[in-house]
């Protein structure tokens, strides 16, 4: 053989058990840092997002918010950090949103806005949780918002979509996406922006780093895109006047306000008495005829005030028994006569009800504020009316989209009956009206709200905005919406389309990491670099 090296390559296998001192290094000075700053910039993070929402409206400074939450997410280690990082993103959004809850006393502000925050604690967790691989890291922070959104839609009590990220982008042309995917999914959309801006940030090579933020900025460009569509066509105009009161009892409710019902009808009565004889429809909000039978409330506007200017379509509220009570939104024709109705389903916590009536009922002024609890109707609200269908909510209805779904099928419009005396100049009227723009941008219908007291608006099909009376006080206002026909993706489909596709890219996601992690380990045998030896023959060393 000739005189040459040999090299020998030796592989060592070792087991992934290793020392205690290994296991566990020293902290570093970095993660020490985060301990602190991270829930302190979540807080921060939830306090500016809210700053996106009315009357406010400051979208800048709500999408900084946005990023300064998933910052702190992405540097959260574990299901734990996550979830504190996301409940406390959840307390600073909806401590500040709320805060109009605070009328009804600290602890029902607190049990509602911590309740809320506890569904930001599910994404939290599982962002926490998640691969560190950035794009499989946006698509879990993004779809496990999603889901919680739908969740809290419906749980508990019937759920509360109030606050969702989506009302934040009313103002901007990203609302389109809601005919598409809806609110649930615009909201996870623009979470998944402001995750995928933050790993941008983050060291790398560009092409990677920038890989998911291009991702998601194409695809929330072909939904807002497919959104703008024509979906829905114009089918005629509705003349509309809607007549608000000023409440002789600012704050307070009709229980603390004896003669309250008999003054707005007459503030009711004379508005609408000089009515011009264009007007297709004429509008009284939530509860303007209260104590009454439909069949008795439309006679007595007819014998005070002599034929109608118009049908009107007017809330009233009546007793049944003892114990309960109907909230139905009425239309009457010129001679007071009931030619349709719709009986209000969804009914309000604590506010037309007492769940549990003999354990909660004697917190507080619960049993006195809410003496009956109301009667839910069993069908969608759709009423006959001389220009074509249209649907009909009443009140805080108007936030749930599967509600205001319902109501809109067939129909060429949707109107809202409502009122916000409990709250006077609070911000949960101008709130109420940008989800309004959200609902209209979703069904591609018009929206029109007429609030006993508050704010009433004319809102155009695709959520423009549009014309509304000035804020808690006594005004009229006399407008035409376009009507529409046809239906949006969402009107189709509803929120199935984005959480069935969030549970997909979720799932797939995160099942896609895990078998990542494992191919890596080998079930906990890792290859180490090989040492390499070099031999030299008998004769070689010989020679030497």
């Amino acid at each position: 053989m000739s005189r040459m090296l040999r090299t020998l390559v030796v592989y060592r296998r070792t087991s992934s058990v290793q020392p205690d001192d290994a296991r566990k290094p020293t902290a570093a000075p970095s993660a020490t840092r985060w301990a602190s700053a991270g829930p302190v910039l979540a807080l921060a993070g939830g306090l500016l997002t809210s700053a996106a929402f009315r009357p406010a409206g400051l979208a800048v400074l709500g999408f900084s918010g946005m990023v300064a939450g998933t910052w702190a997410l992405r540097r959260a280690r574990g299901w734990r950090a996550g979830a504190l990082v996301g409940f406390l993103y959840g307390v600073g959004l909806f401590g500040s949103l709320l805060v109009w809850s605070l009328r009804f006393g600290i602890p029902a502000y607190a049990a509602l806005a911590g309740s809320q925050a506890l569904f930001s604690a599910i994404p939290g967790a599982l962002a926490g949780s998640a691969s560190r691989g950035r794009l499989a890291w946006v698509t879990v922070t993004a779809g496990s918002w999603t889901l919680a959104e739908a969740a809290r839609a419906r749980w508990p009590l019937g759920g509360f979509e109030w606050g969702q990220l989506a009302q934040s982008a009313v103002d901007l042309p990203v609302r389109a996406a809601a005919a598409v995917i809806g609110s649930v999914g615009l909201s996870g959309l623009l979470v998944a922006v402001a995750a995928a801006v933050v790993v941008a940030t983050e060291r790398g090579r560009p092409s990677r780093r920038l890989a998911p933020l291009a991702v998601v900025a194409t695809l929330l460009a072909g939904m807002t895109g497919l959104g703008l569509l024509p979906w829905t066509a114009p089918s005629g105009t509705l003349e509309v006047a809607i007549v608000q009161v000023d409440p002789p009892c600012p704050g307070r409710t009709a229980v603390d306000c004896p003669g309250e019902q008999e003054a707005n009808l007459e503030q009711f009565i004379r508005s609408s008495a000089t009515l011009p004889d264009s007007v297709d429809l004429l509008l009284w909000g939530e509860g303007a005829l209260s104590g009454r039978s439909p069949a008795d409330a439309g006679q007595e506007v007819v014998d005070r005030m002599g034929a109608l200017p118009a049908p009107l379509l007017a809330g009233v509220t009546s007793p049944t028994g003892p114990d309960g009570f109907f909230n139905r939104n009425v239309l009457y024709d010129l001679q007071g006569r009931m030619l349709d109705s719709y009986t209000k389903r969804h009914a309000v916590p604590f506010g037309e009800y007492v769940p549990a009536r003999n354990v909660l009922g004697g917190i507080g002024d619960v049993g006195r504020l809410v003496p009956r609890d109301m009667v839910r109707g069993t069908e969608p609200g759709r009423l006959a009316a001389s220009s074509g269908p249209v649907g009909t909510v009443s009140s805080w209805e108007l936030s749930f989209s599967r509600d205001v779904r319902d109501a809109a099928a067939g129909s060429h419009a949707v109107v809202t009956l409502t009122t916000q005396a409990t709250y006077e100049r609070a911000q949960v009227s101008d709130q109420l009206l940008a989800i309004a723009r959200l609902r209209a941008a979703e069904l591609g219908k018009p929206m029109v709200i007429a609030a006993t007291t508050g704010r009433s608006a004319l809102l155009p099909a695709g959520g423009g905005d549009g014309p509304a009376t000035r804020l808690f006080g006594s005004d009229r206002l006399i407008g035409s919406v376009t009507l529409t026909t046809g239906r949006t993706p969402f009107a189709v489909f509803g929120q199935a389309l984005p959480v069935l596709l969030a549970v997909a890219v979720t799932g797939g996601a995160v099942l896609g990491s895990r078998d990542c992690e494992a191919t890596t380990r080998l079930r906990g045998i890792r290859l180490h670099r090989p040492v390499r030896l070099r031999l030299a023959t008998r004769s070689s060393a010989h020679r030497r």
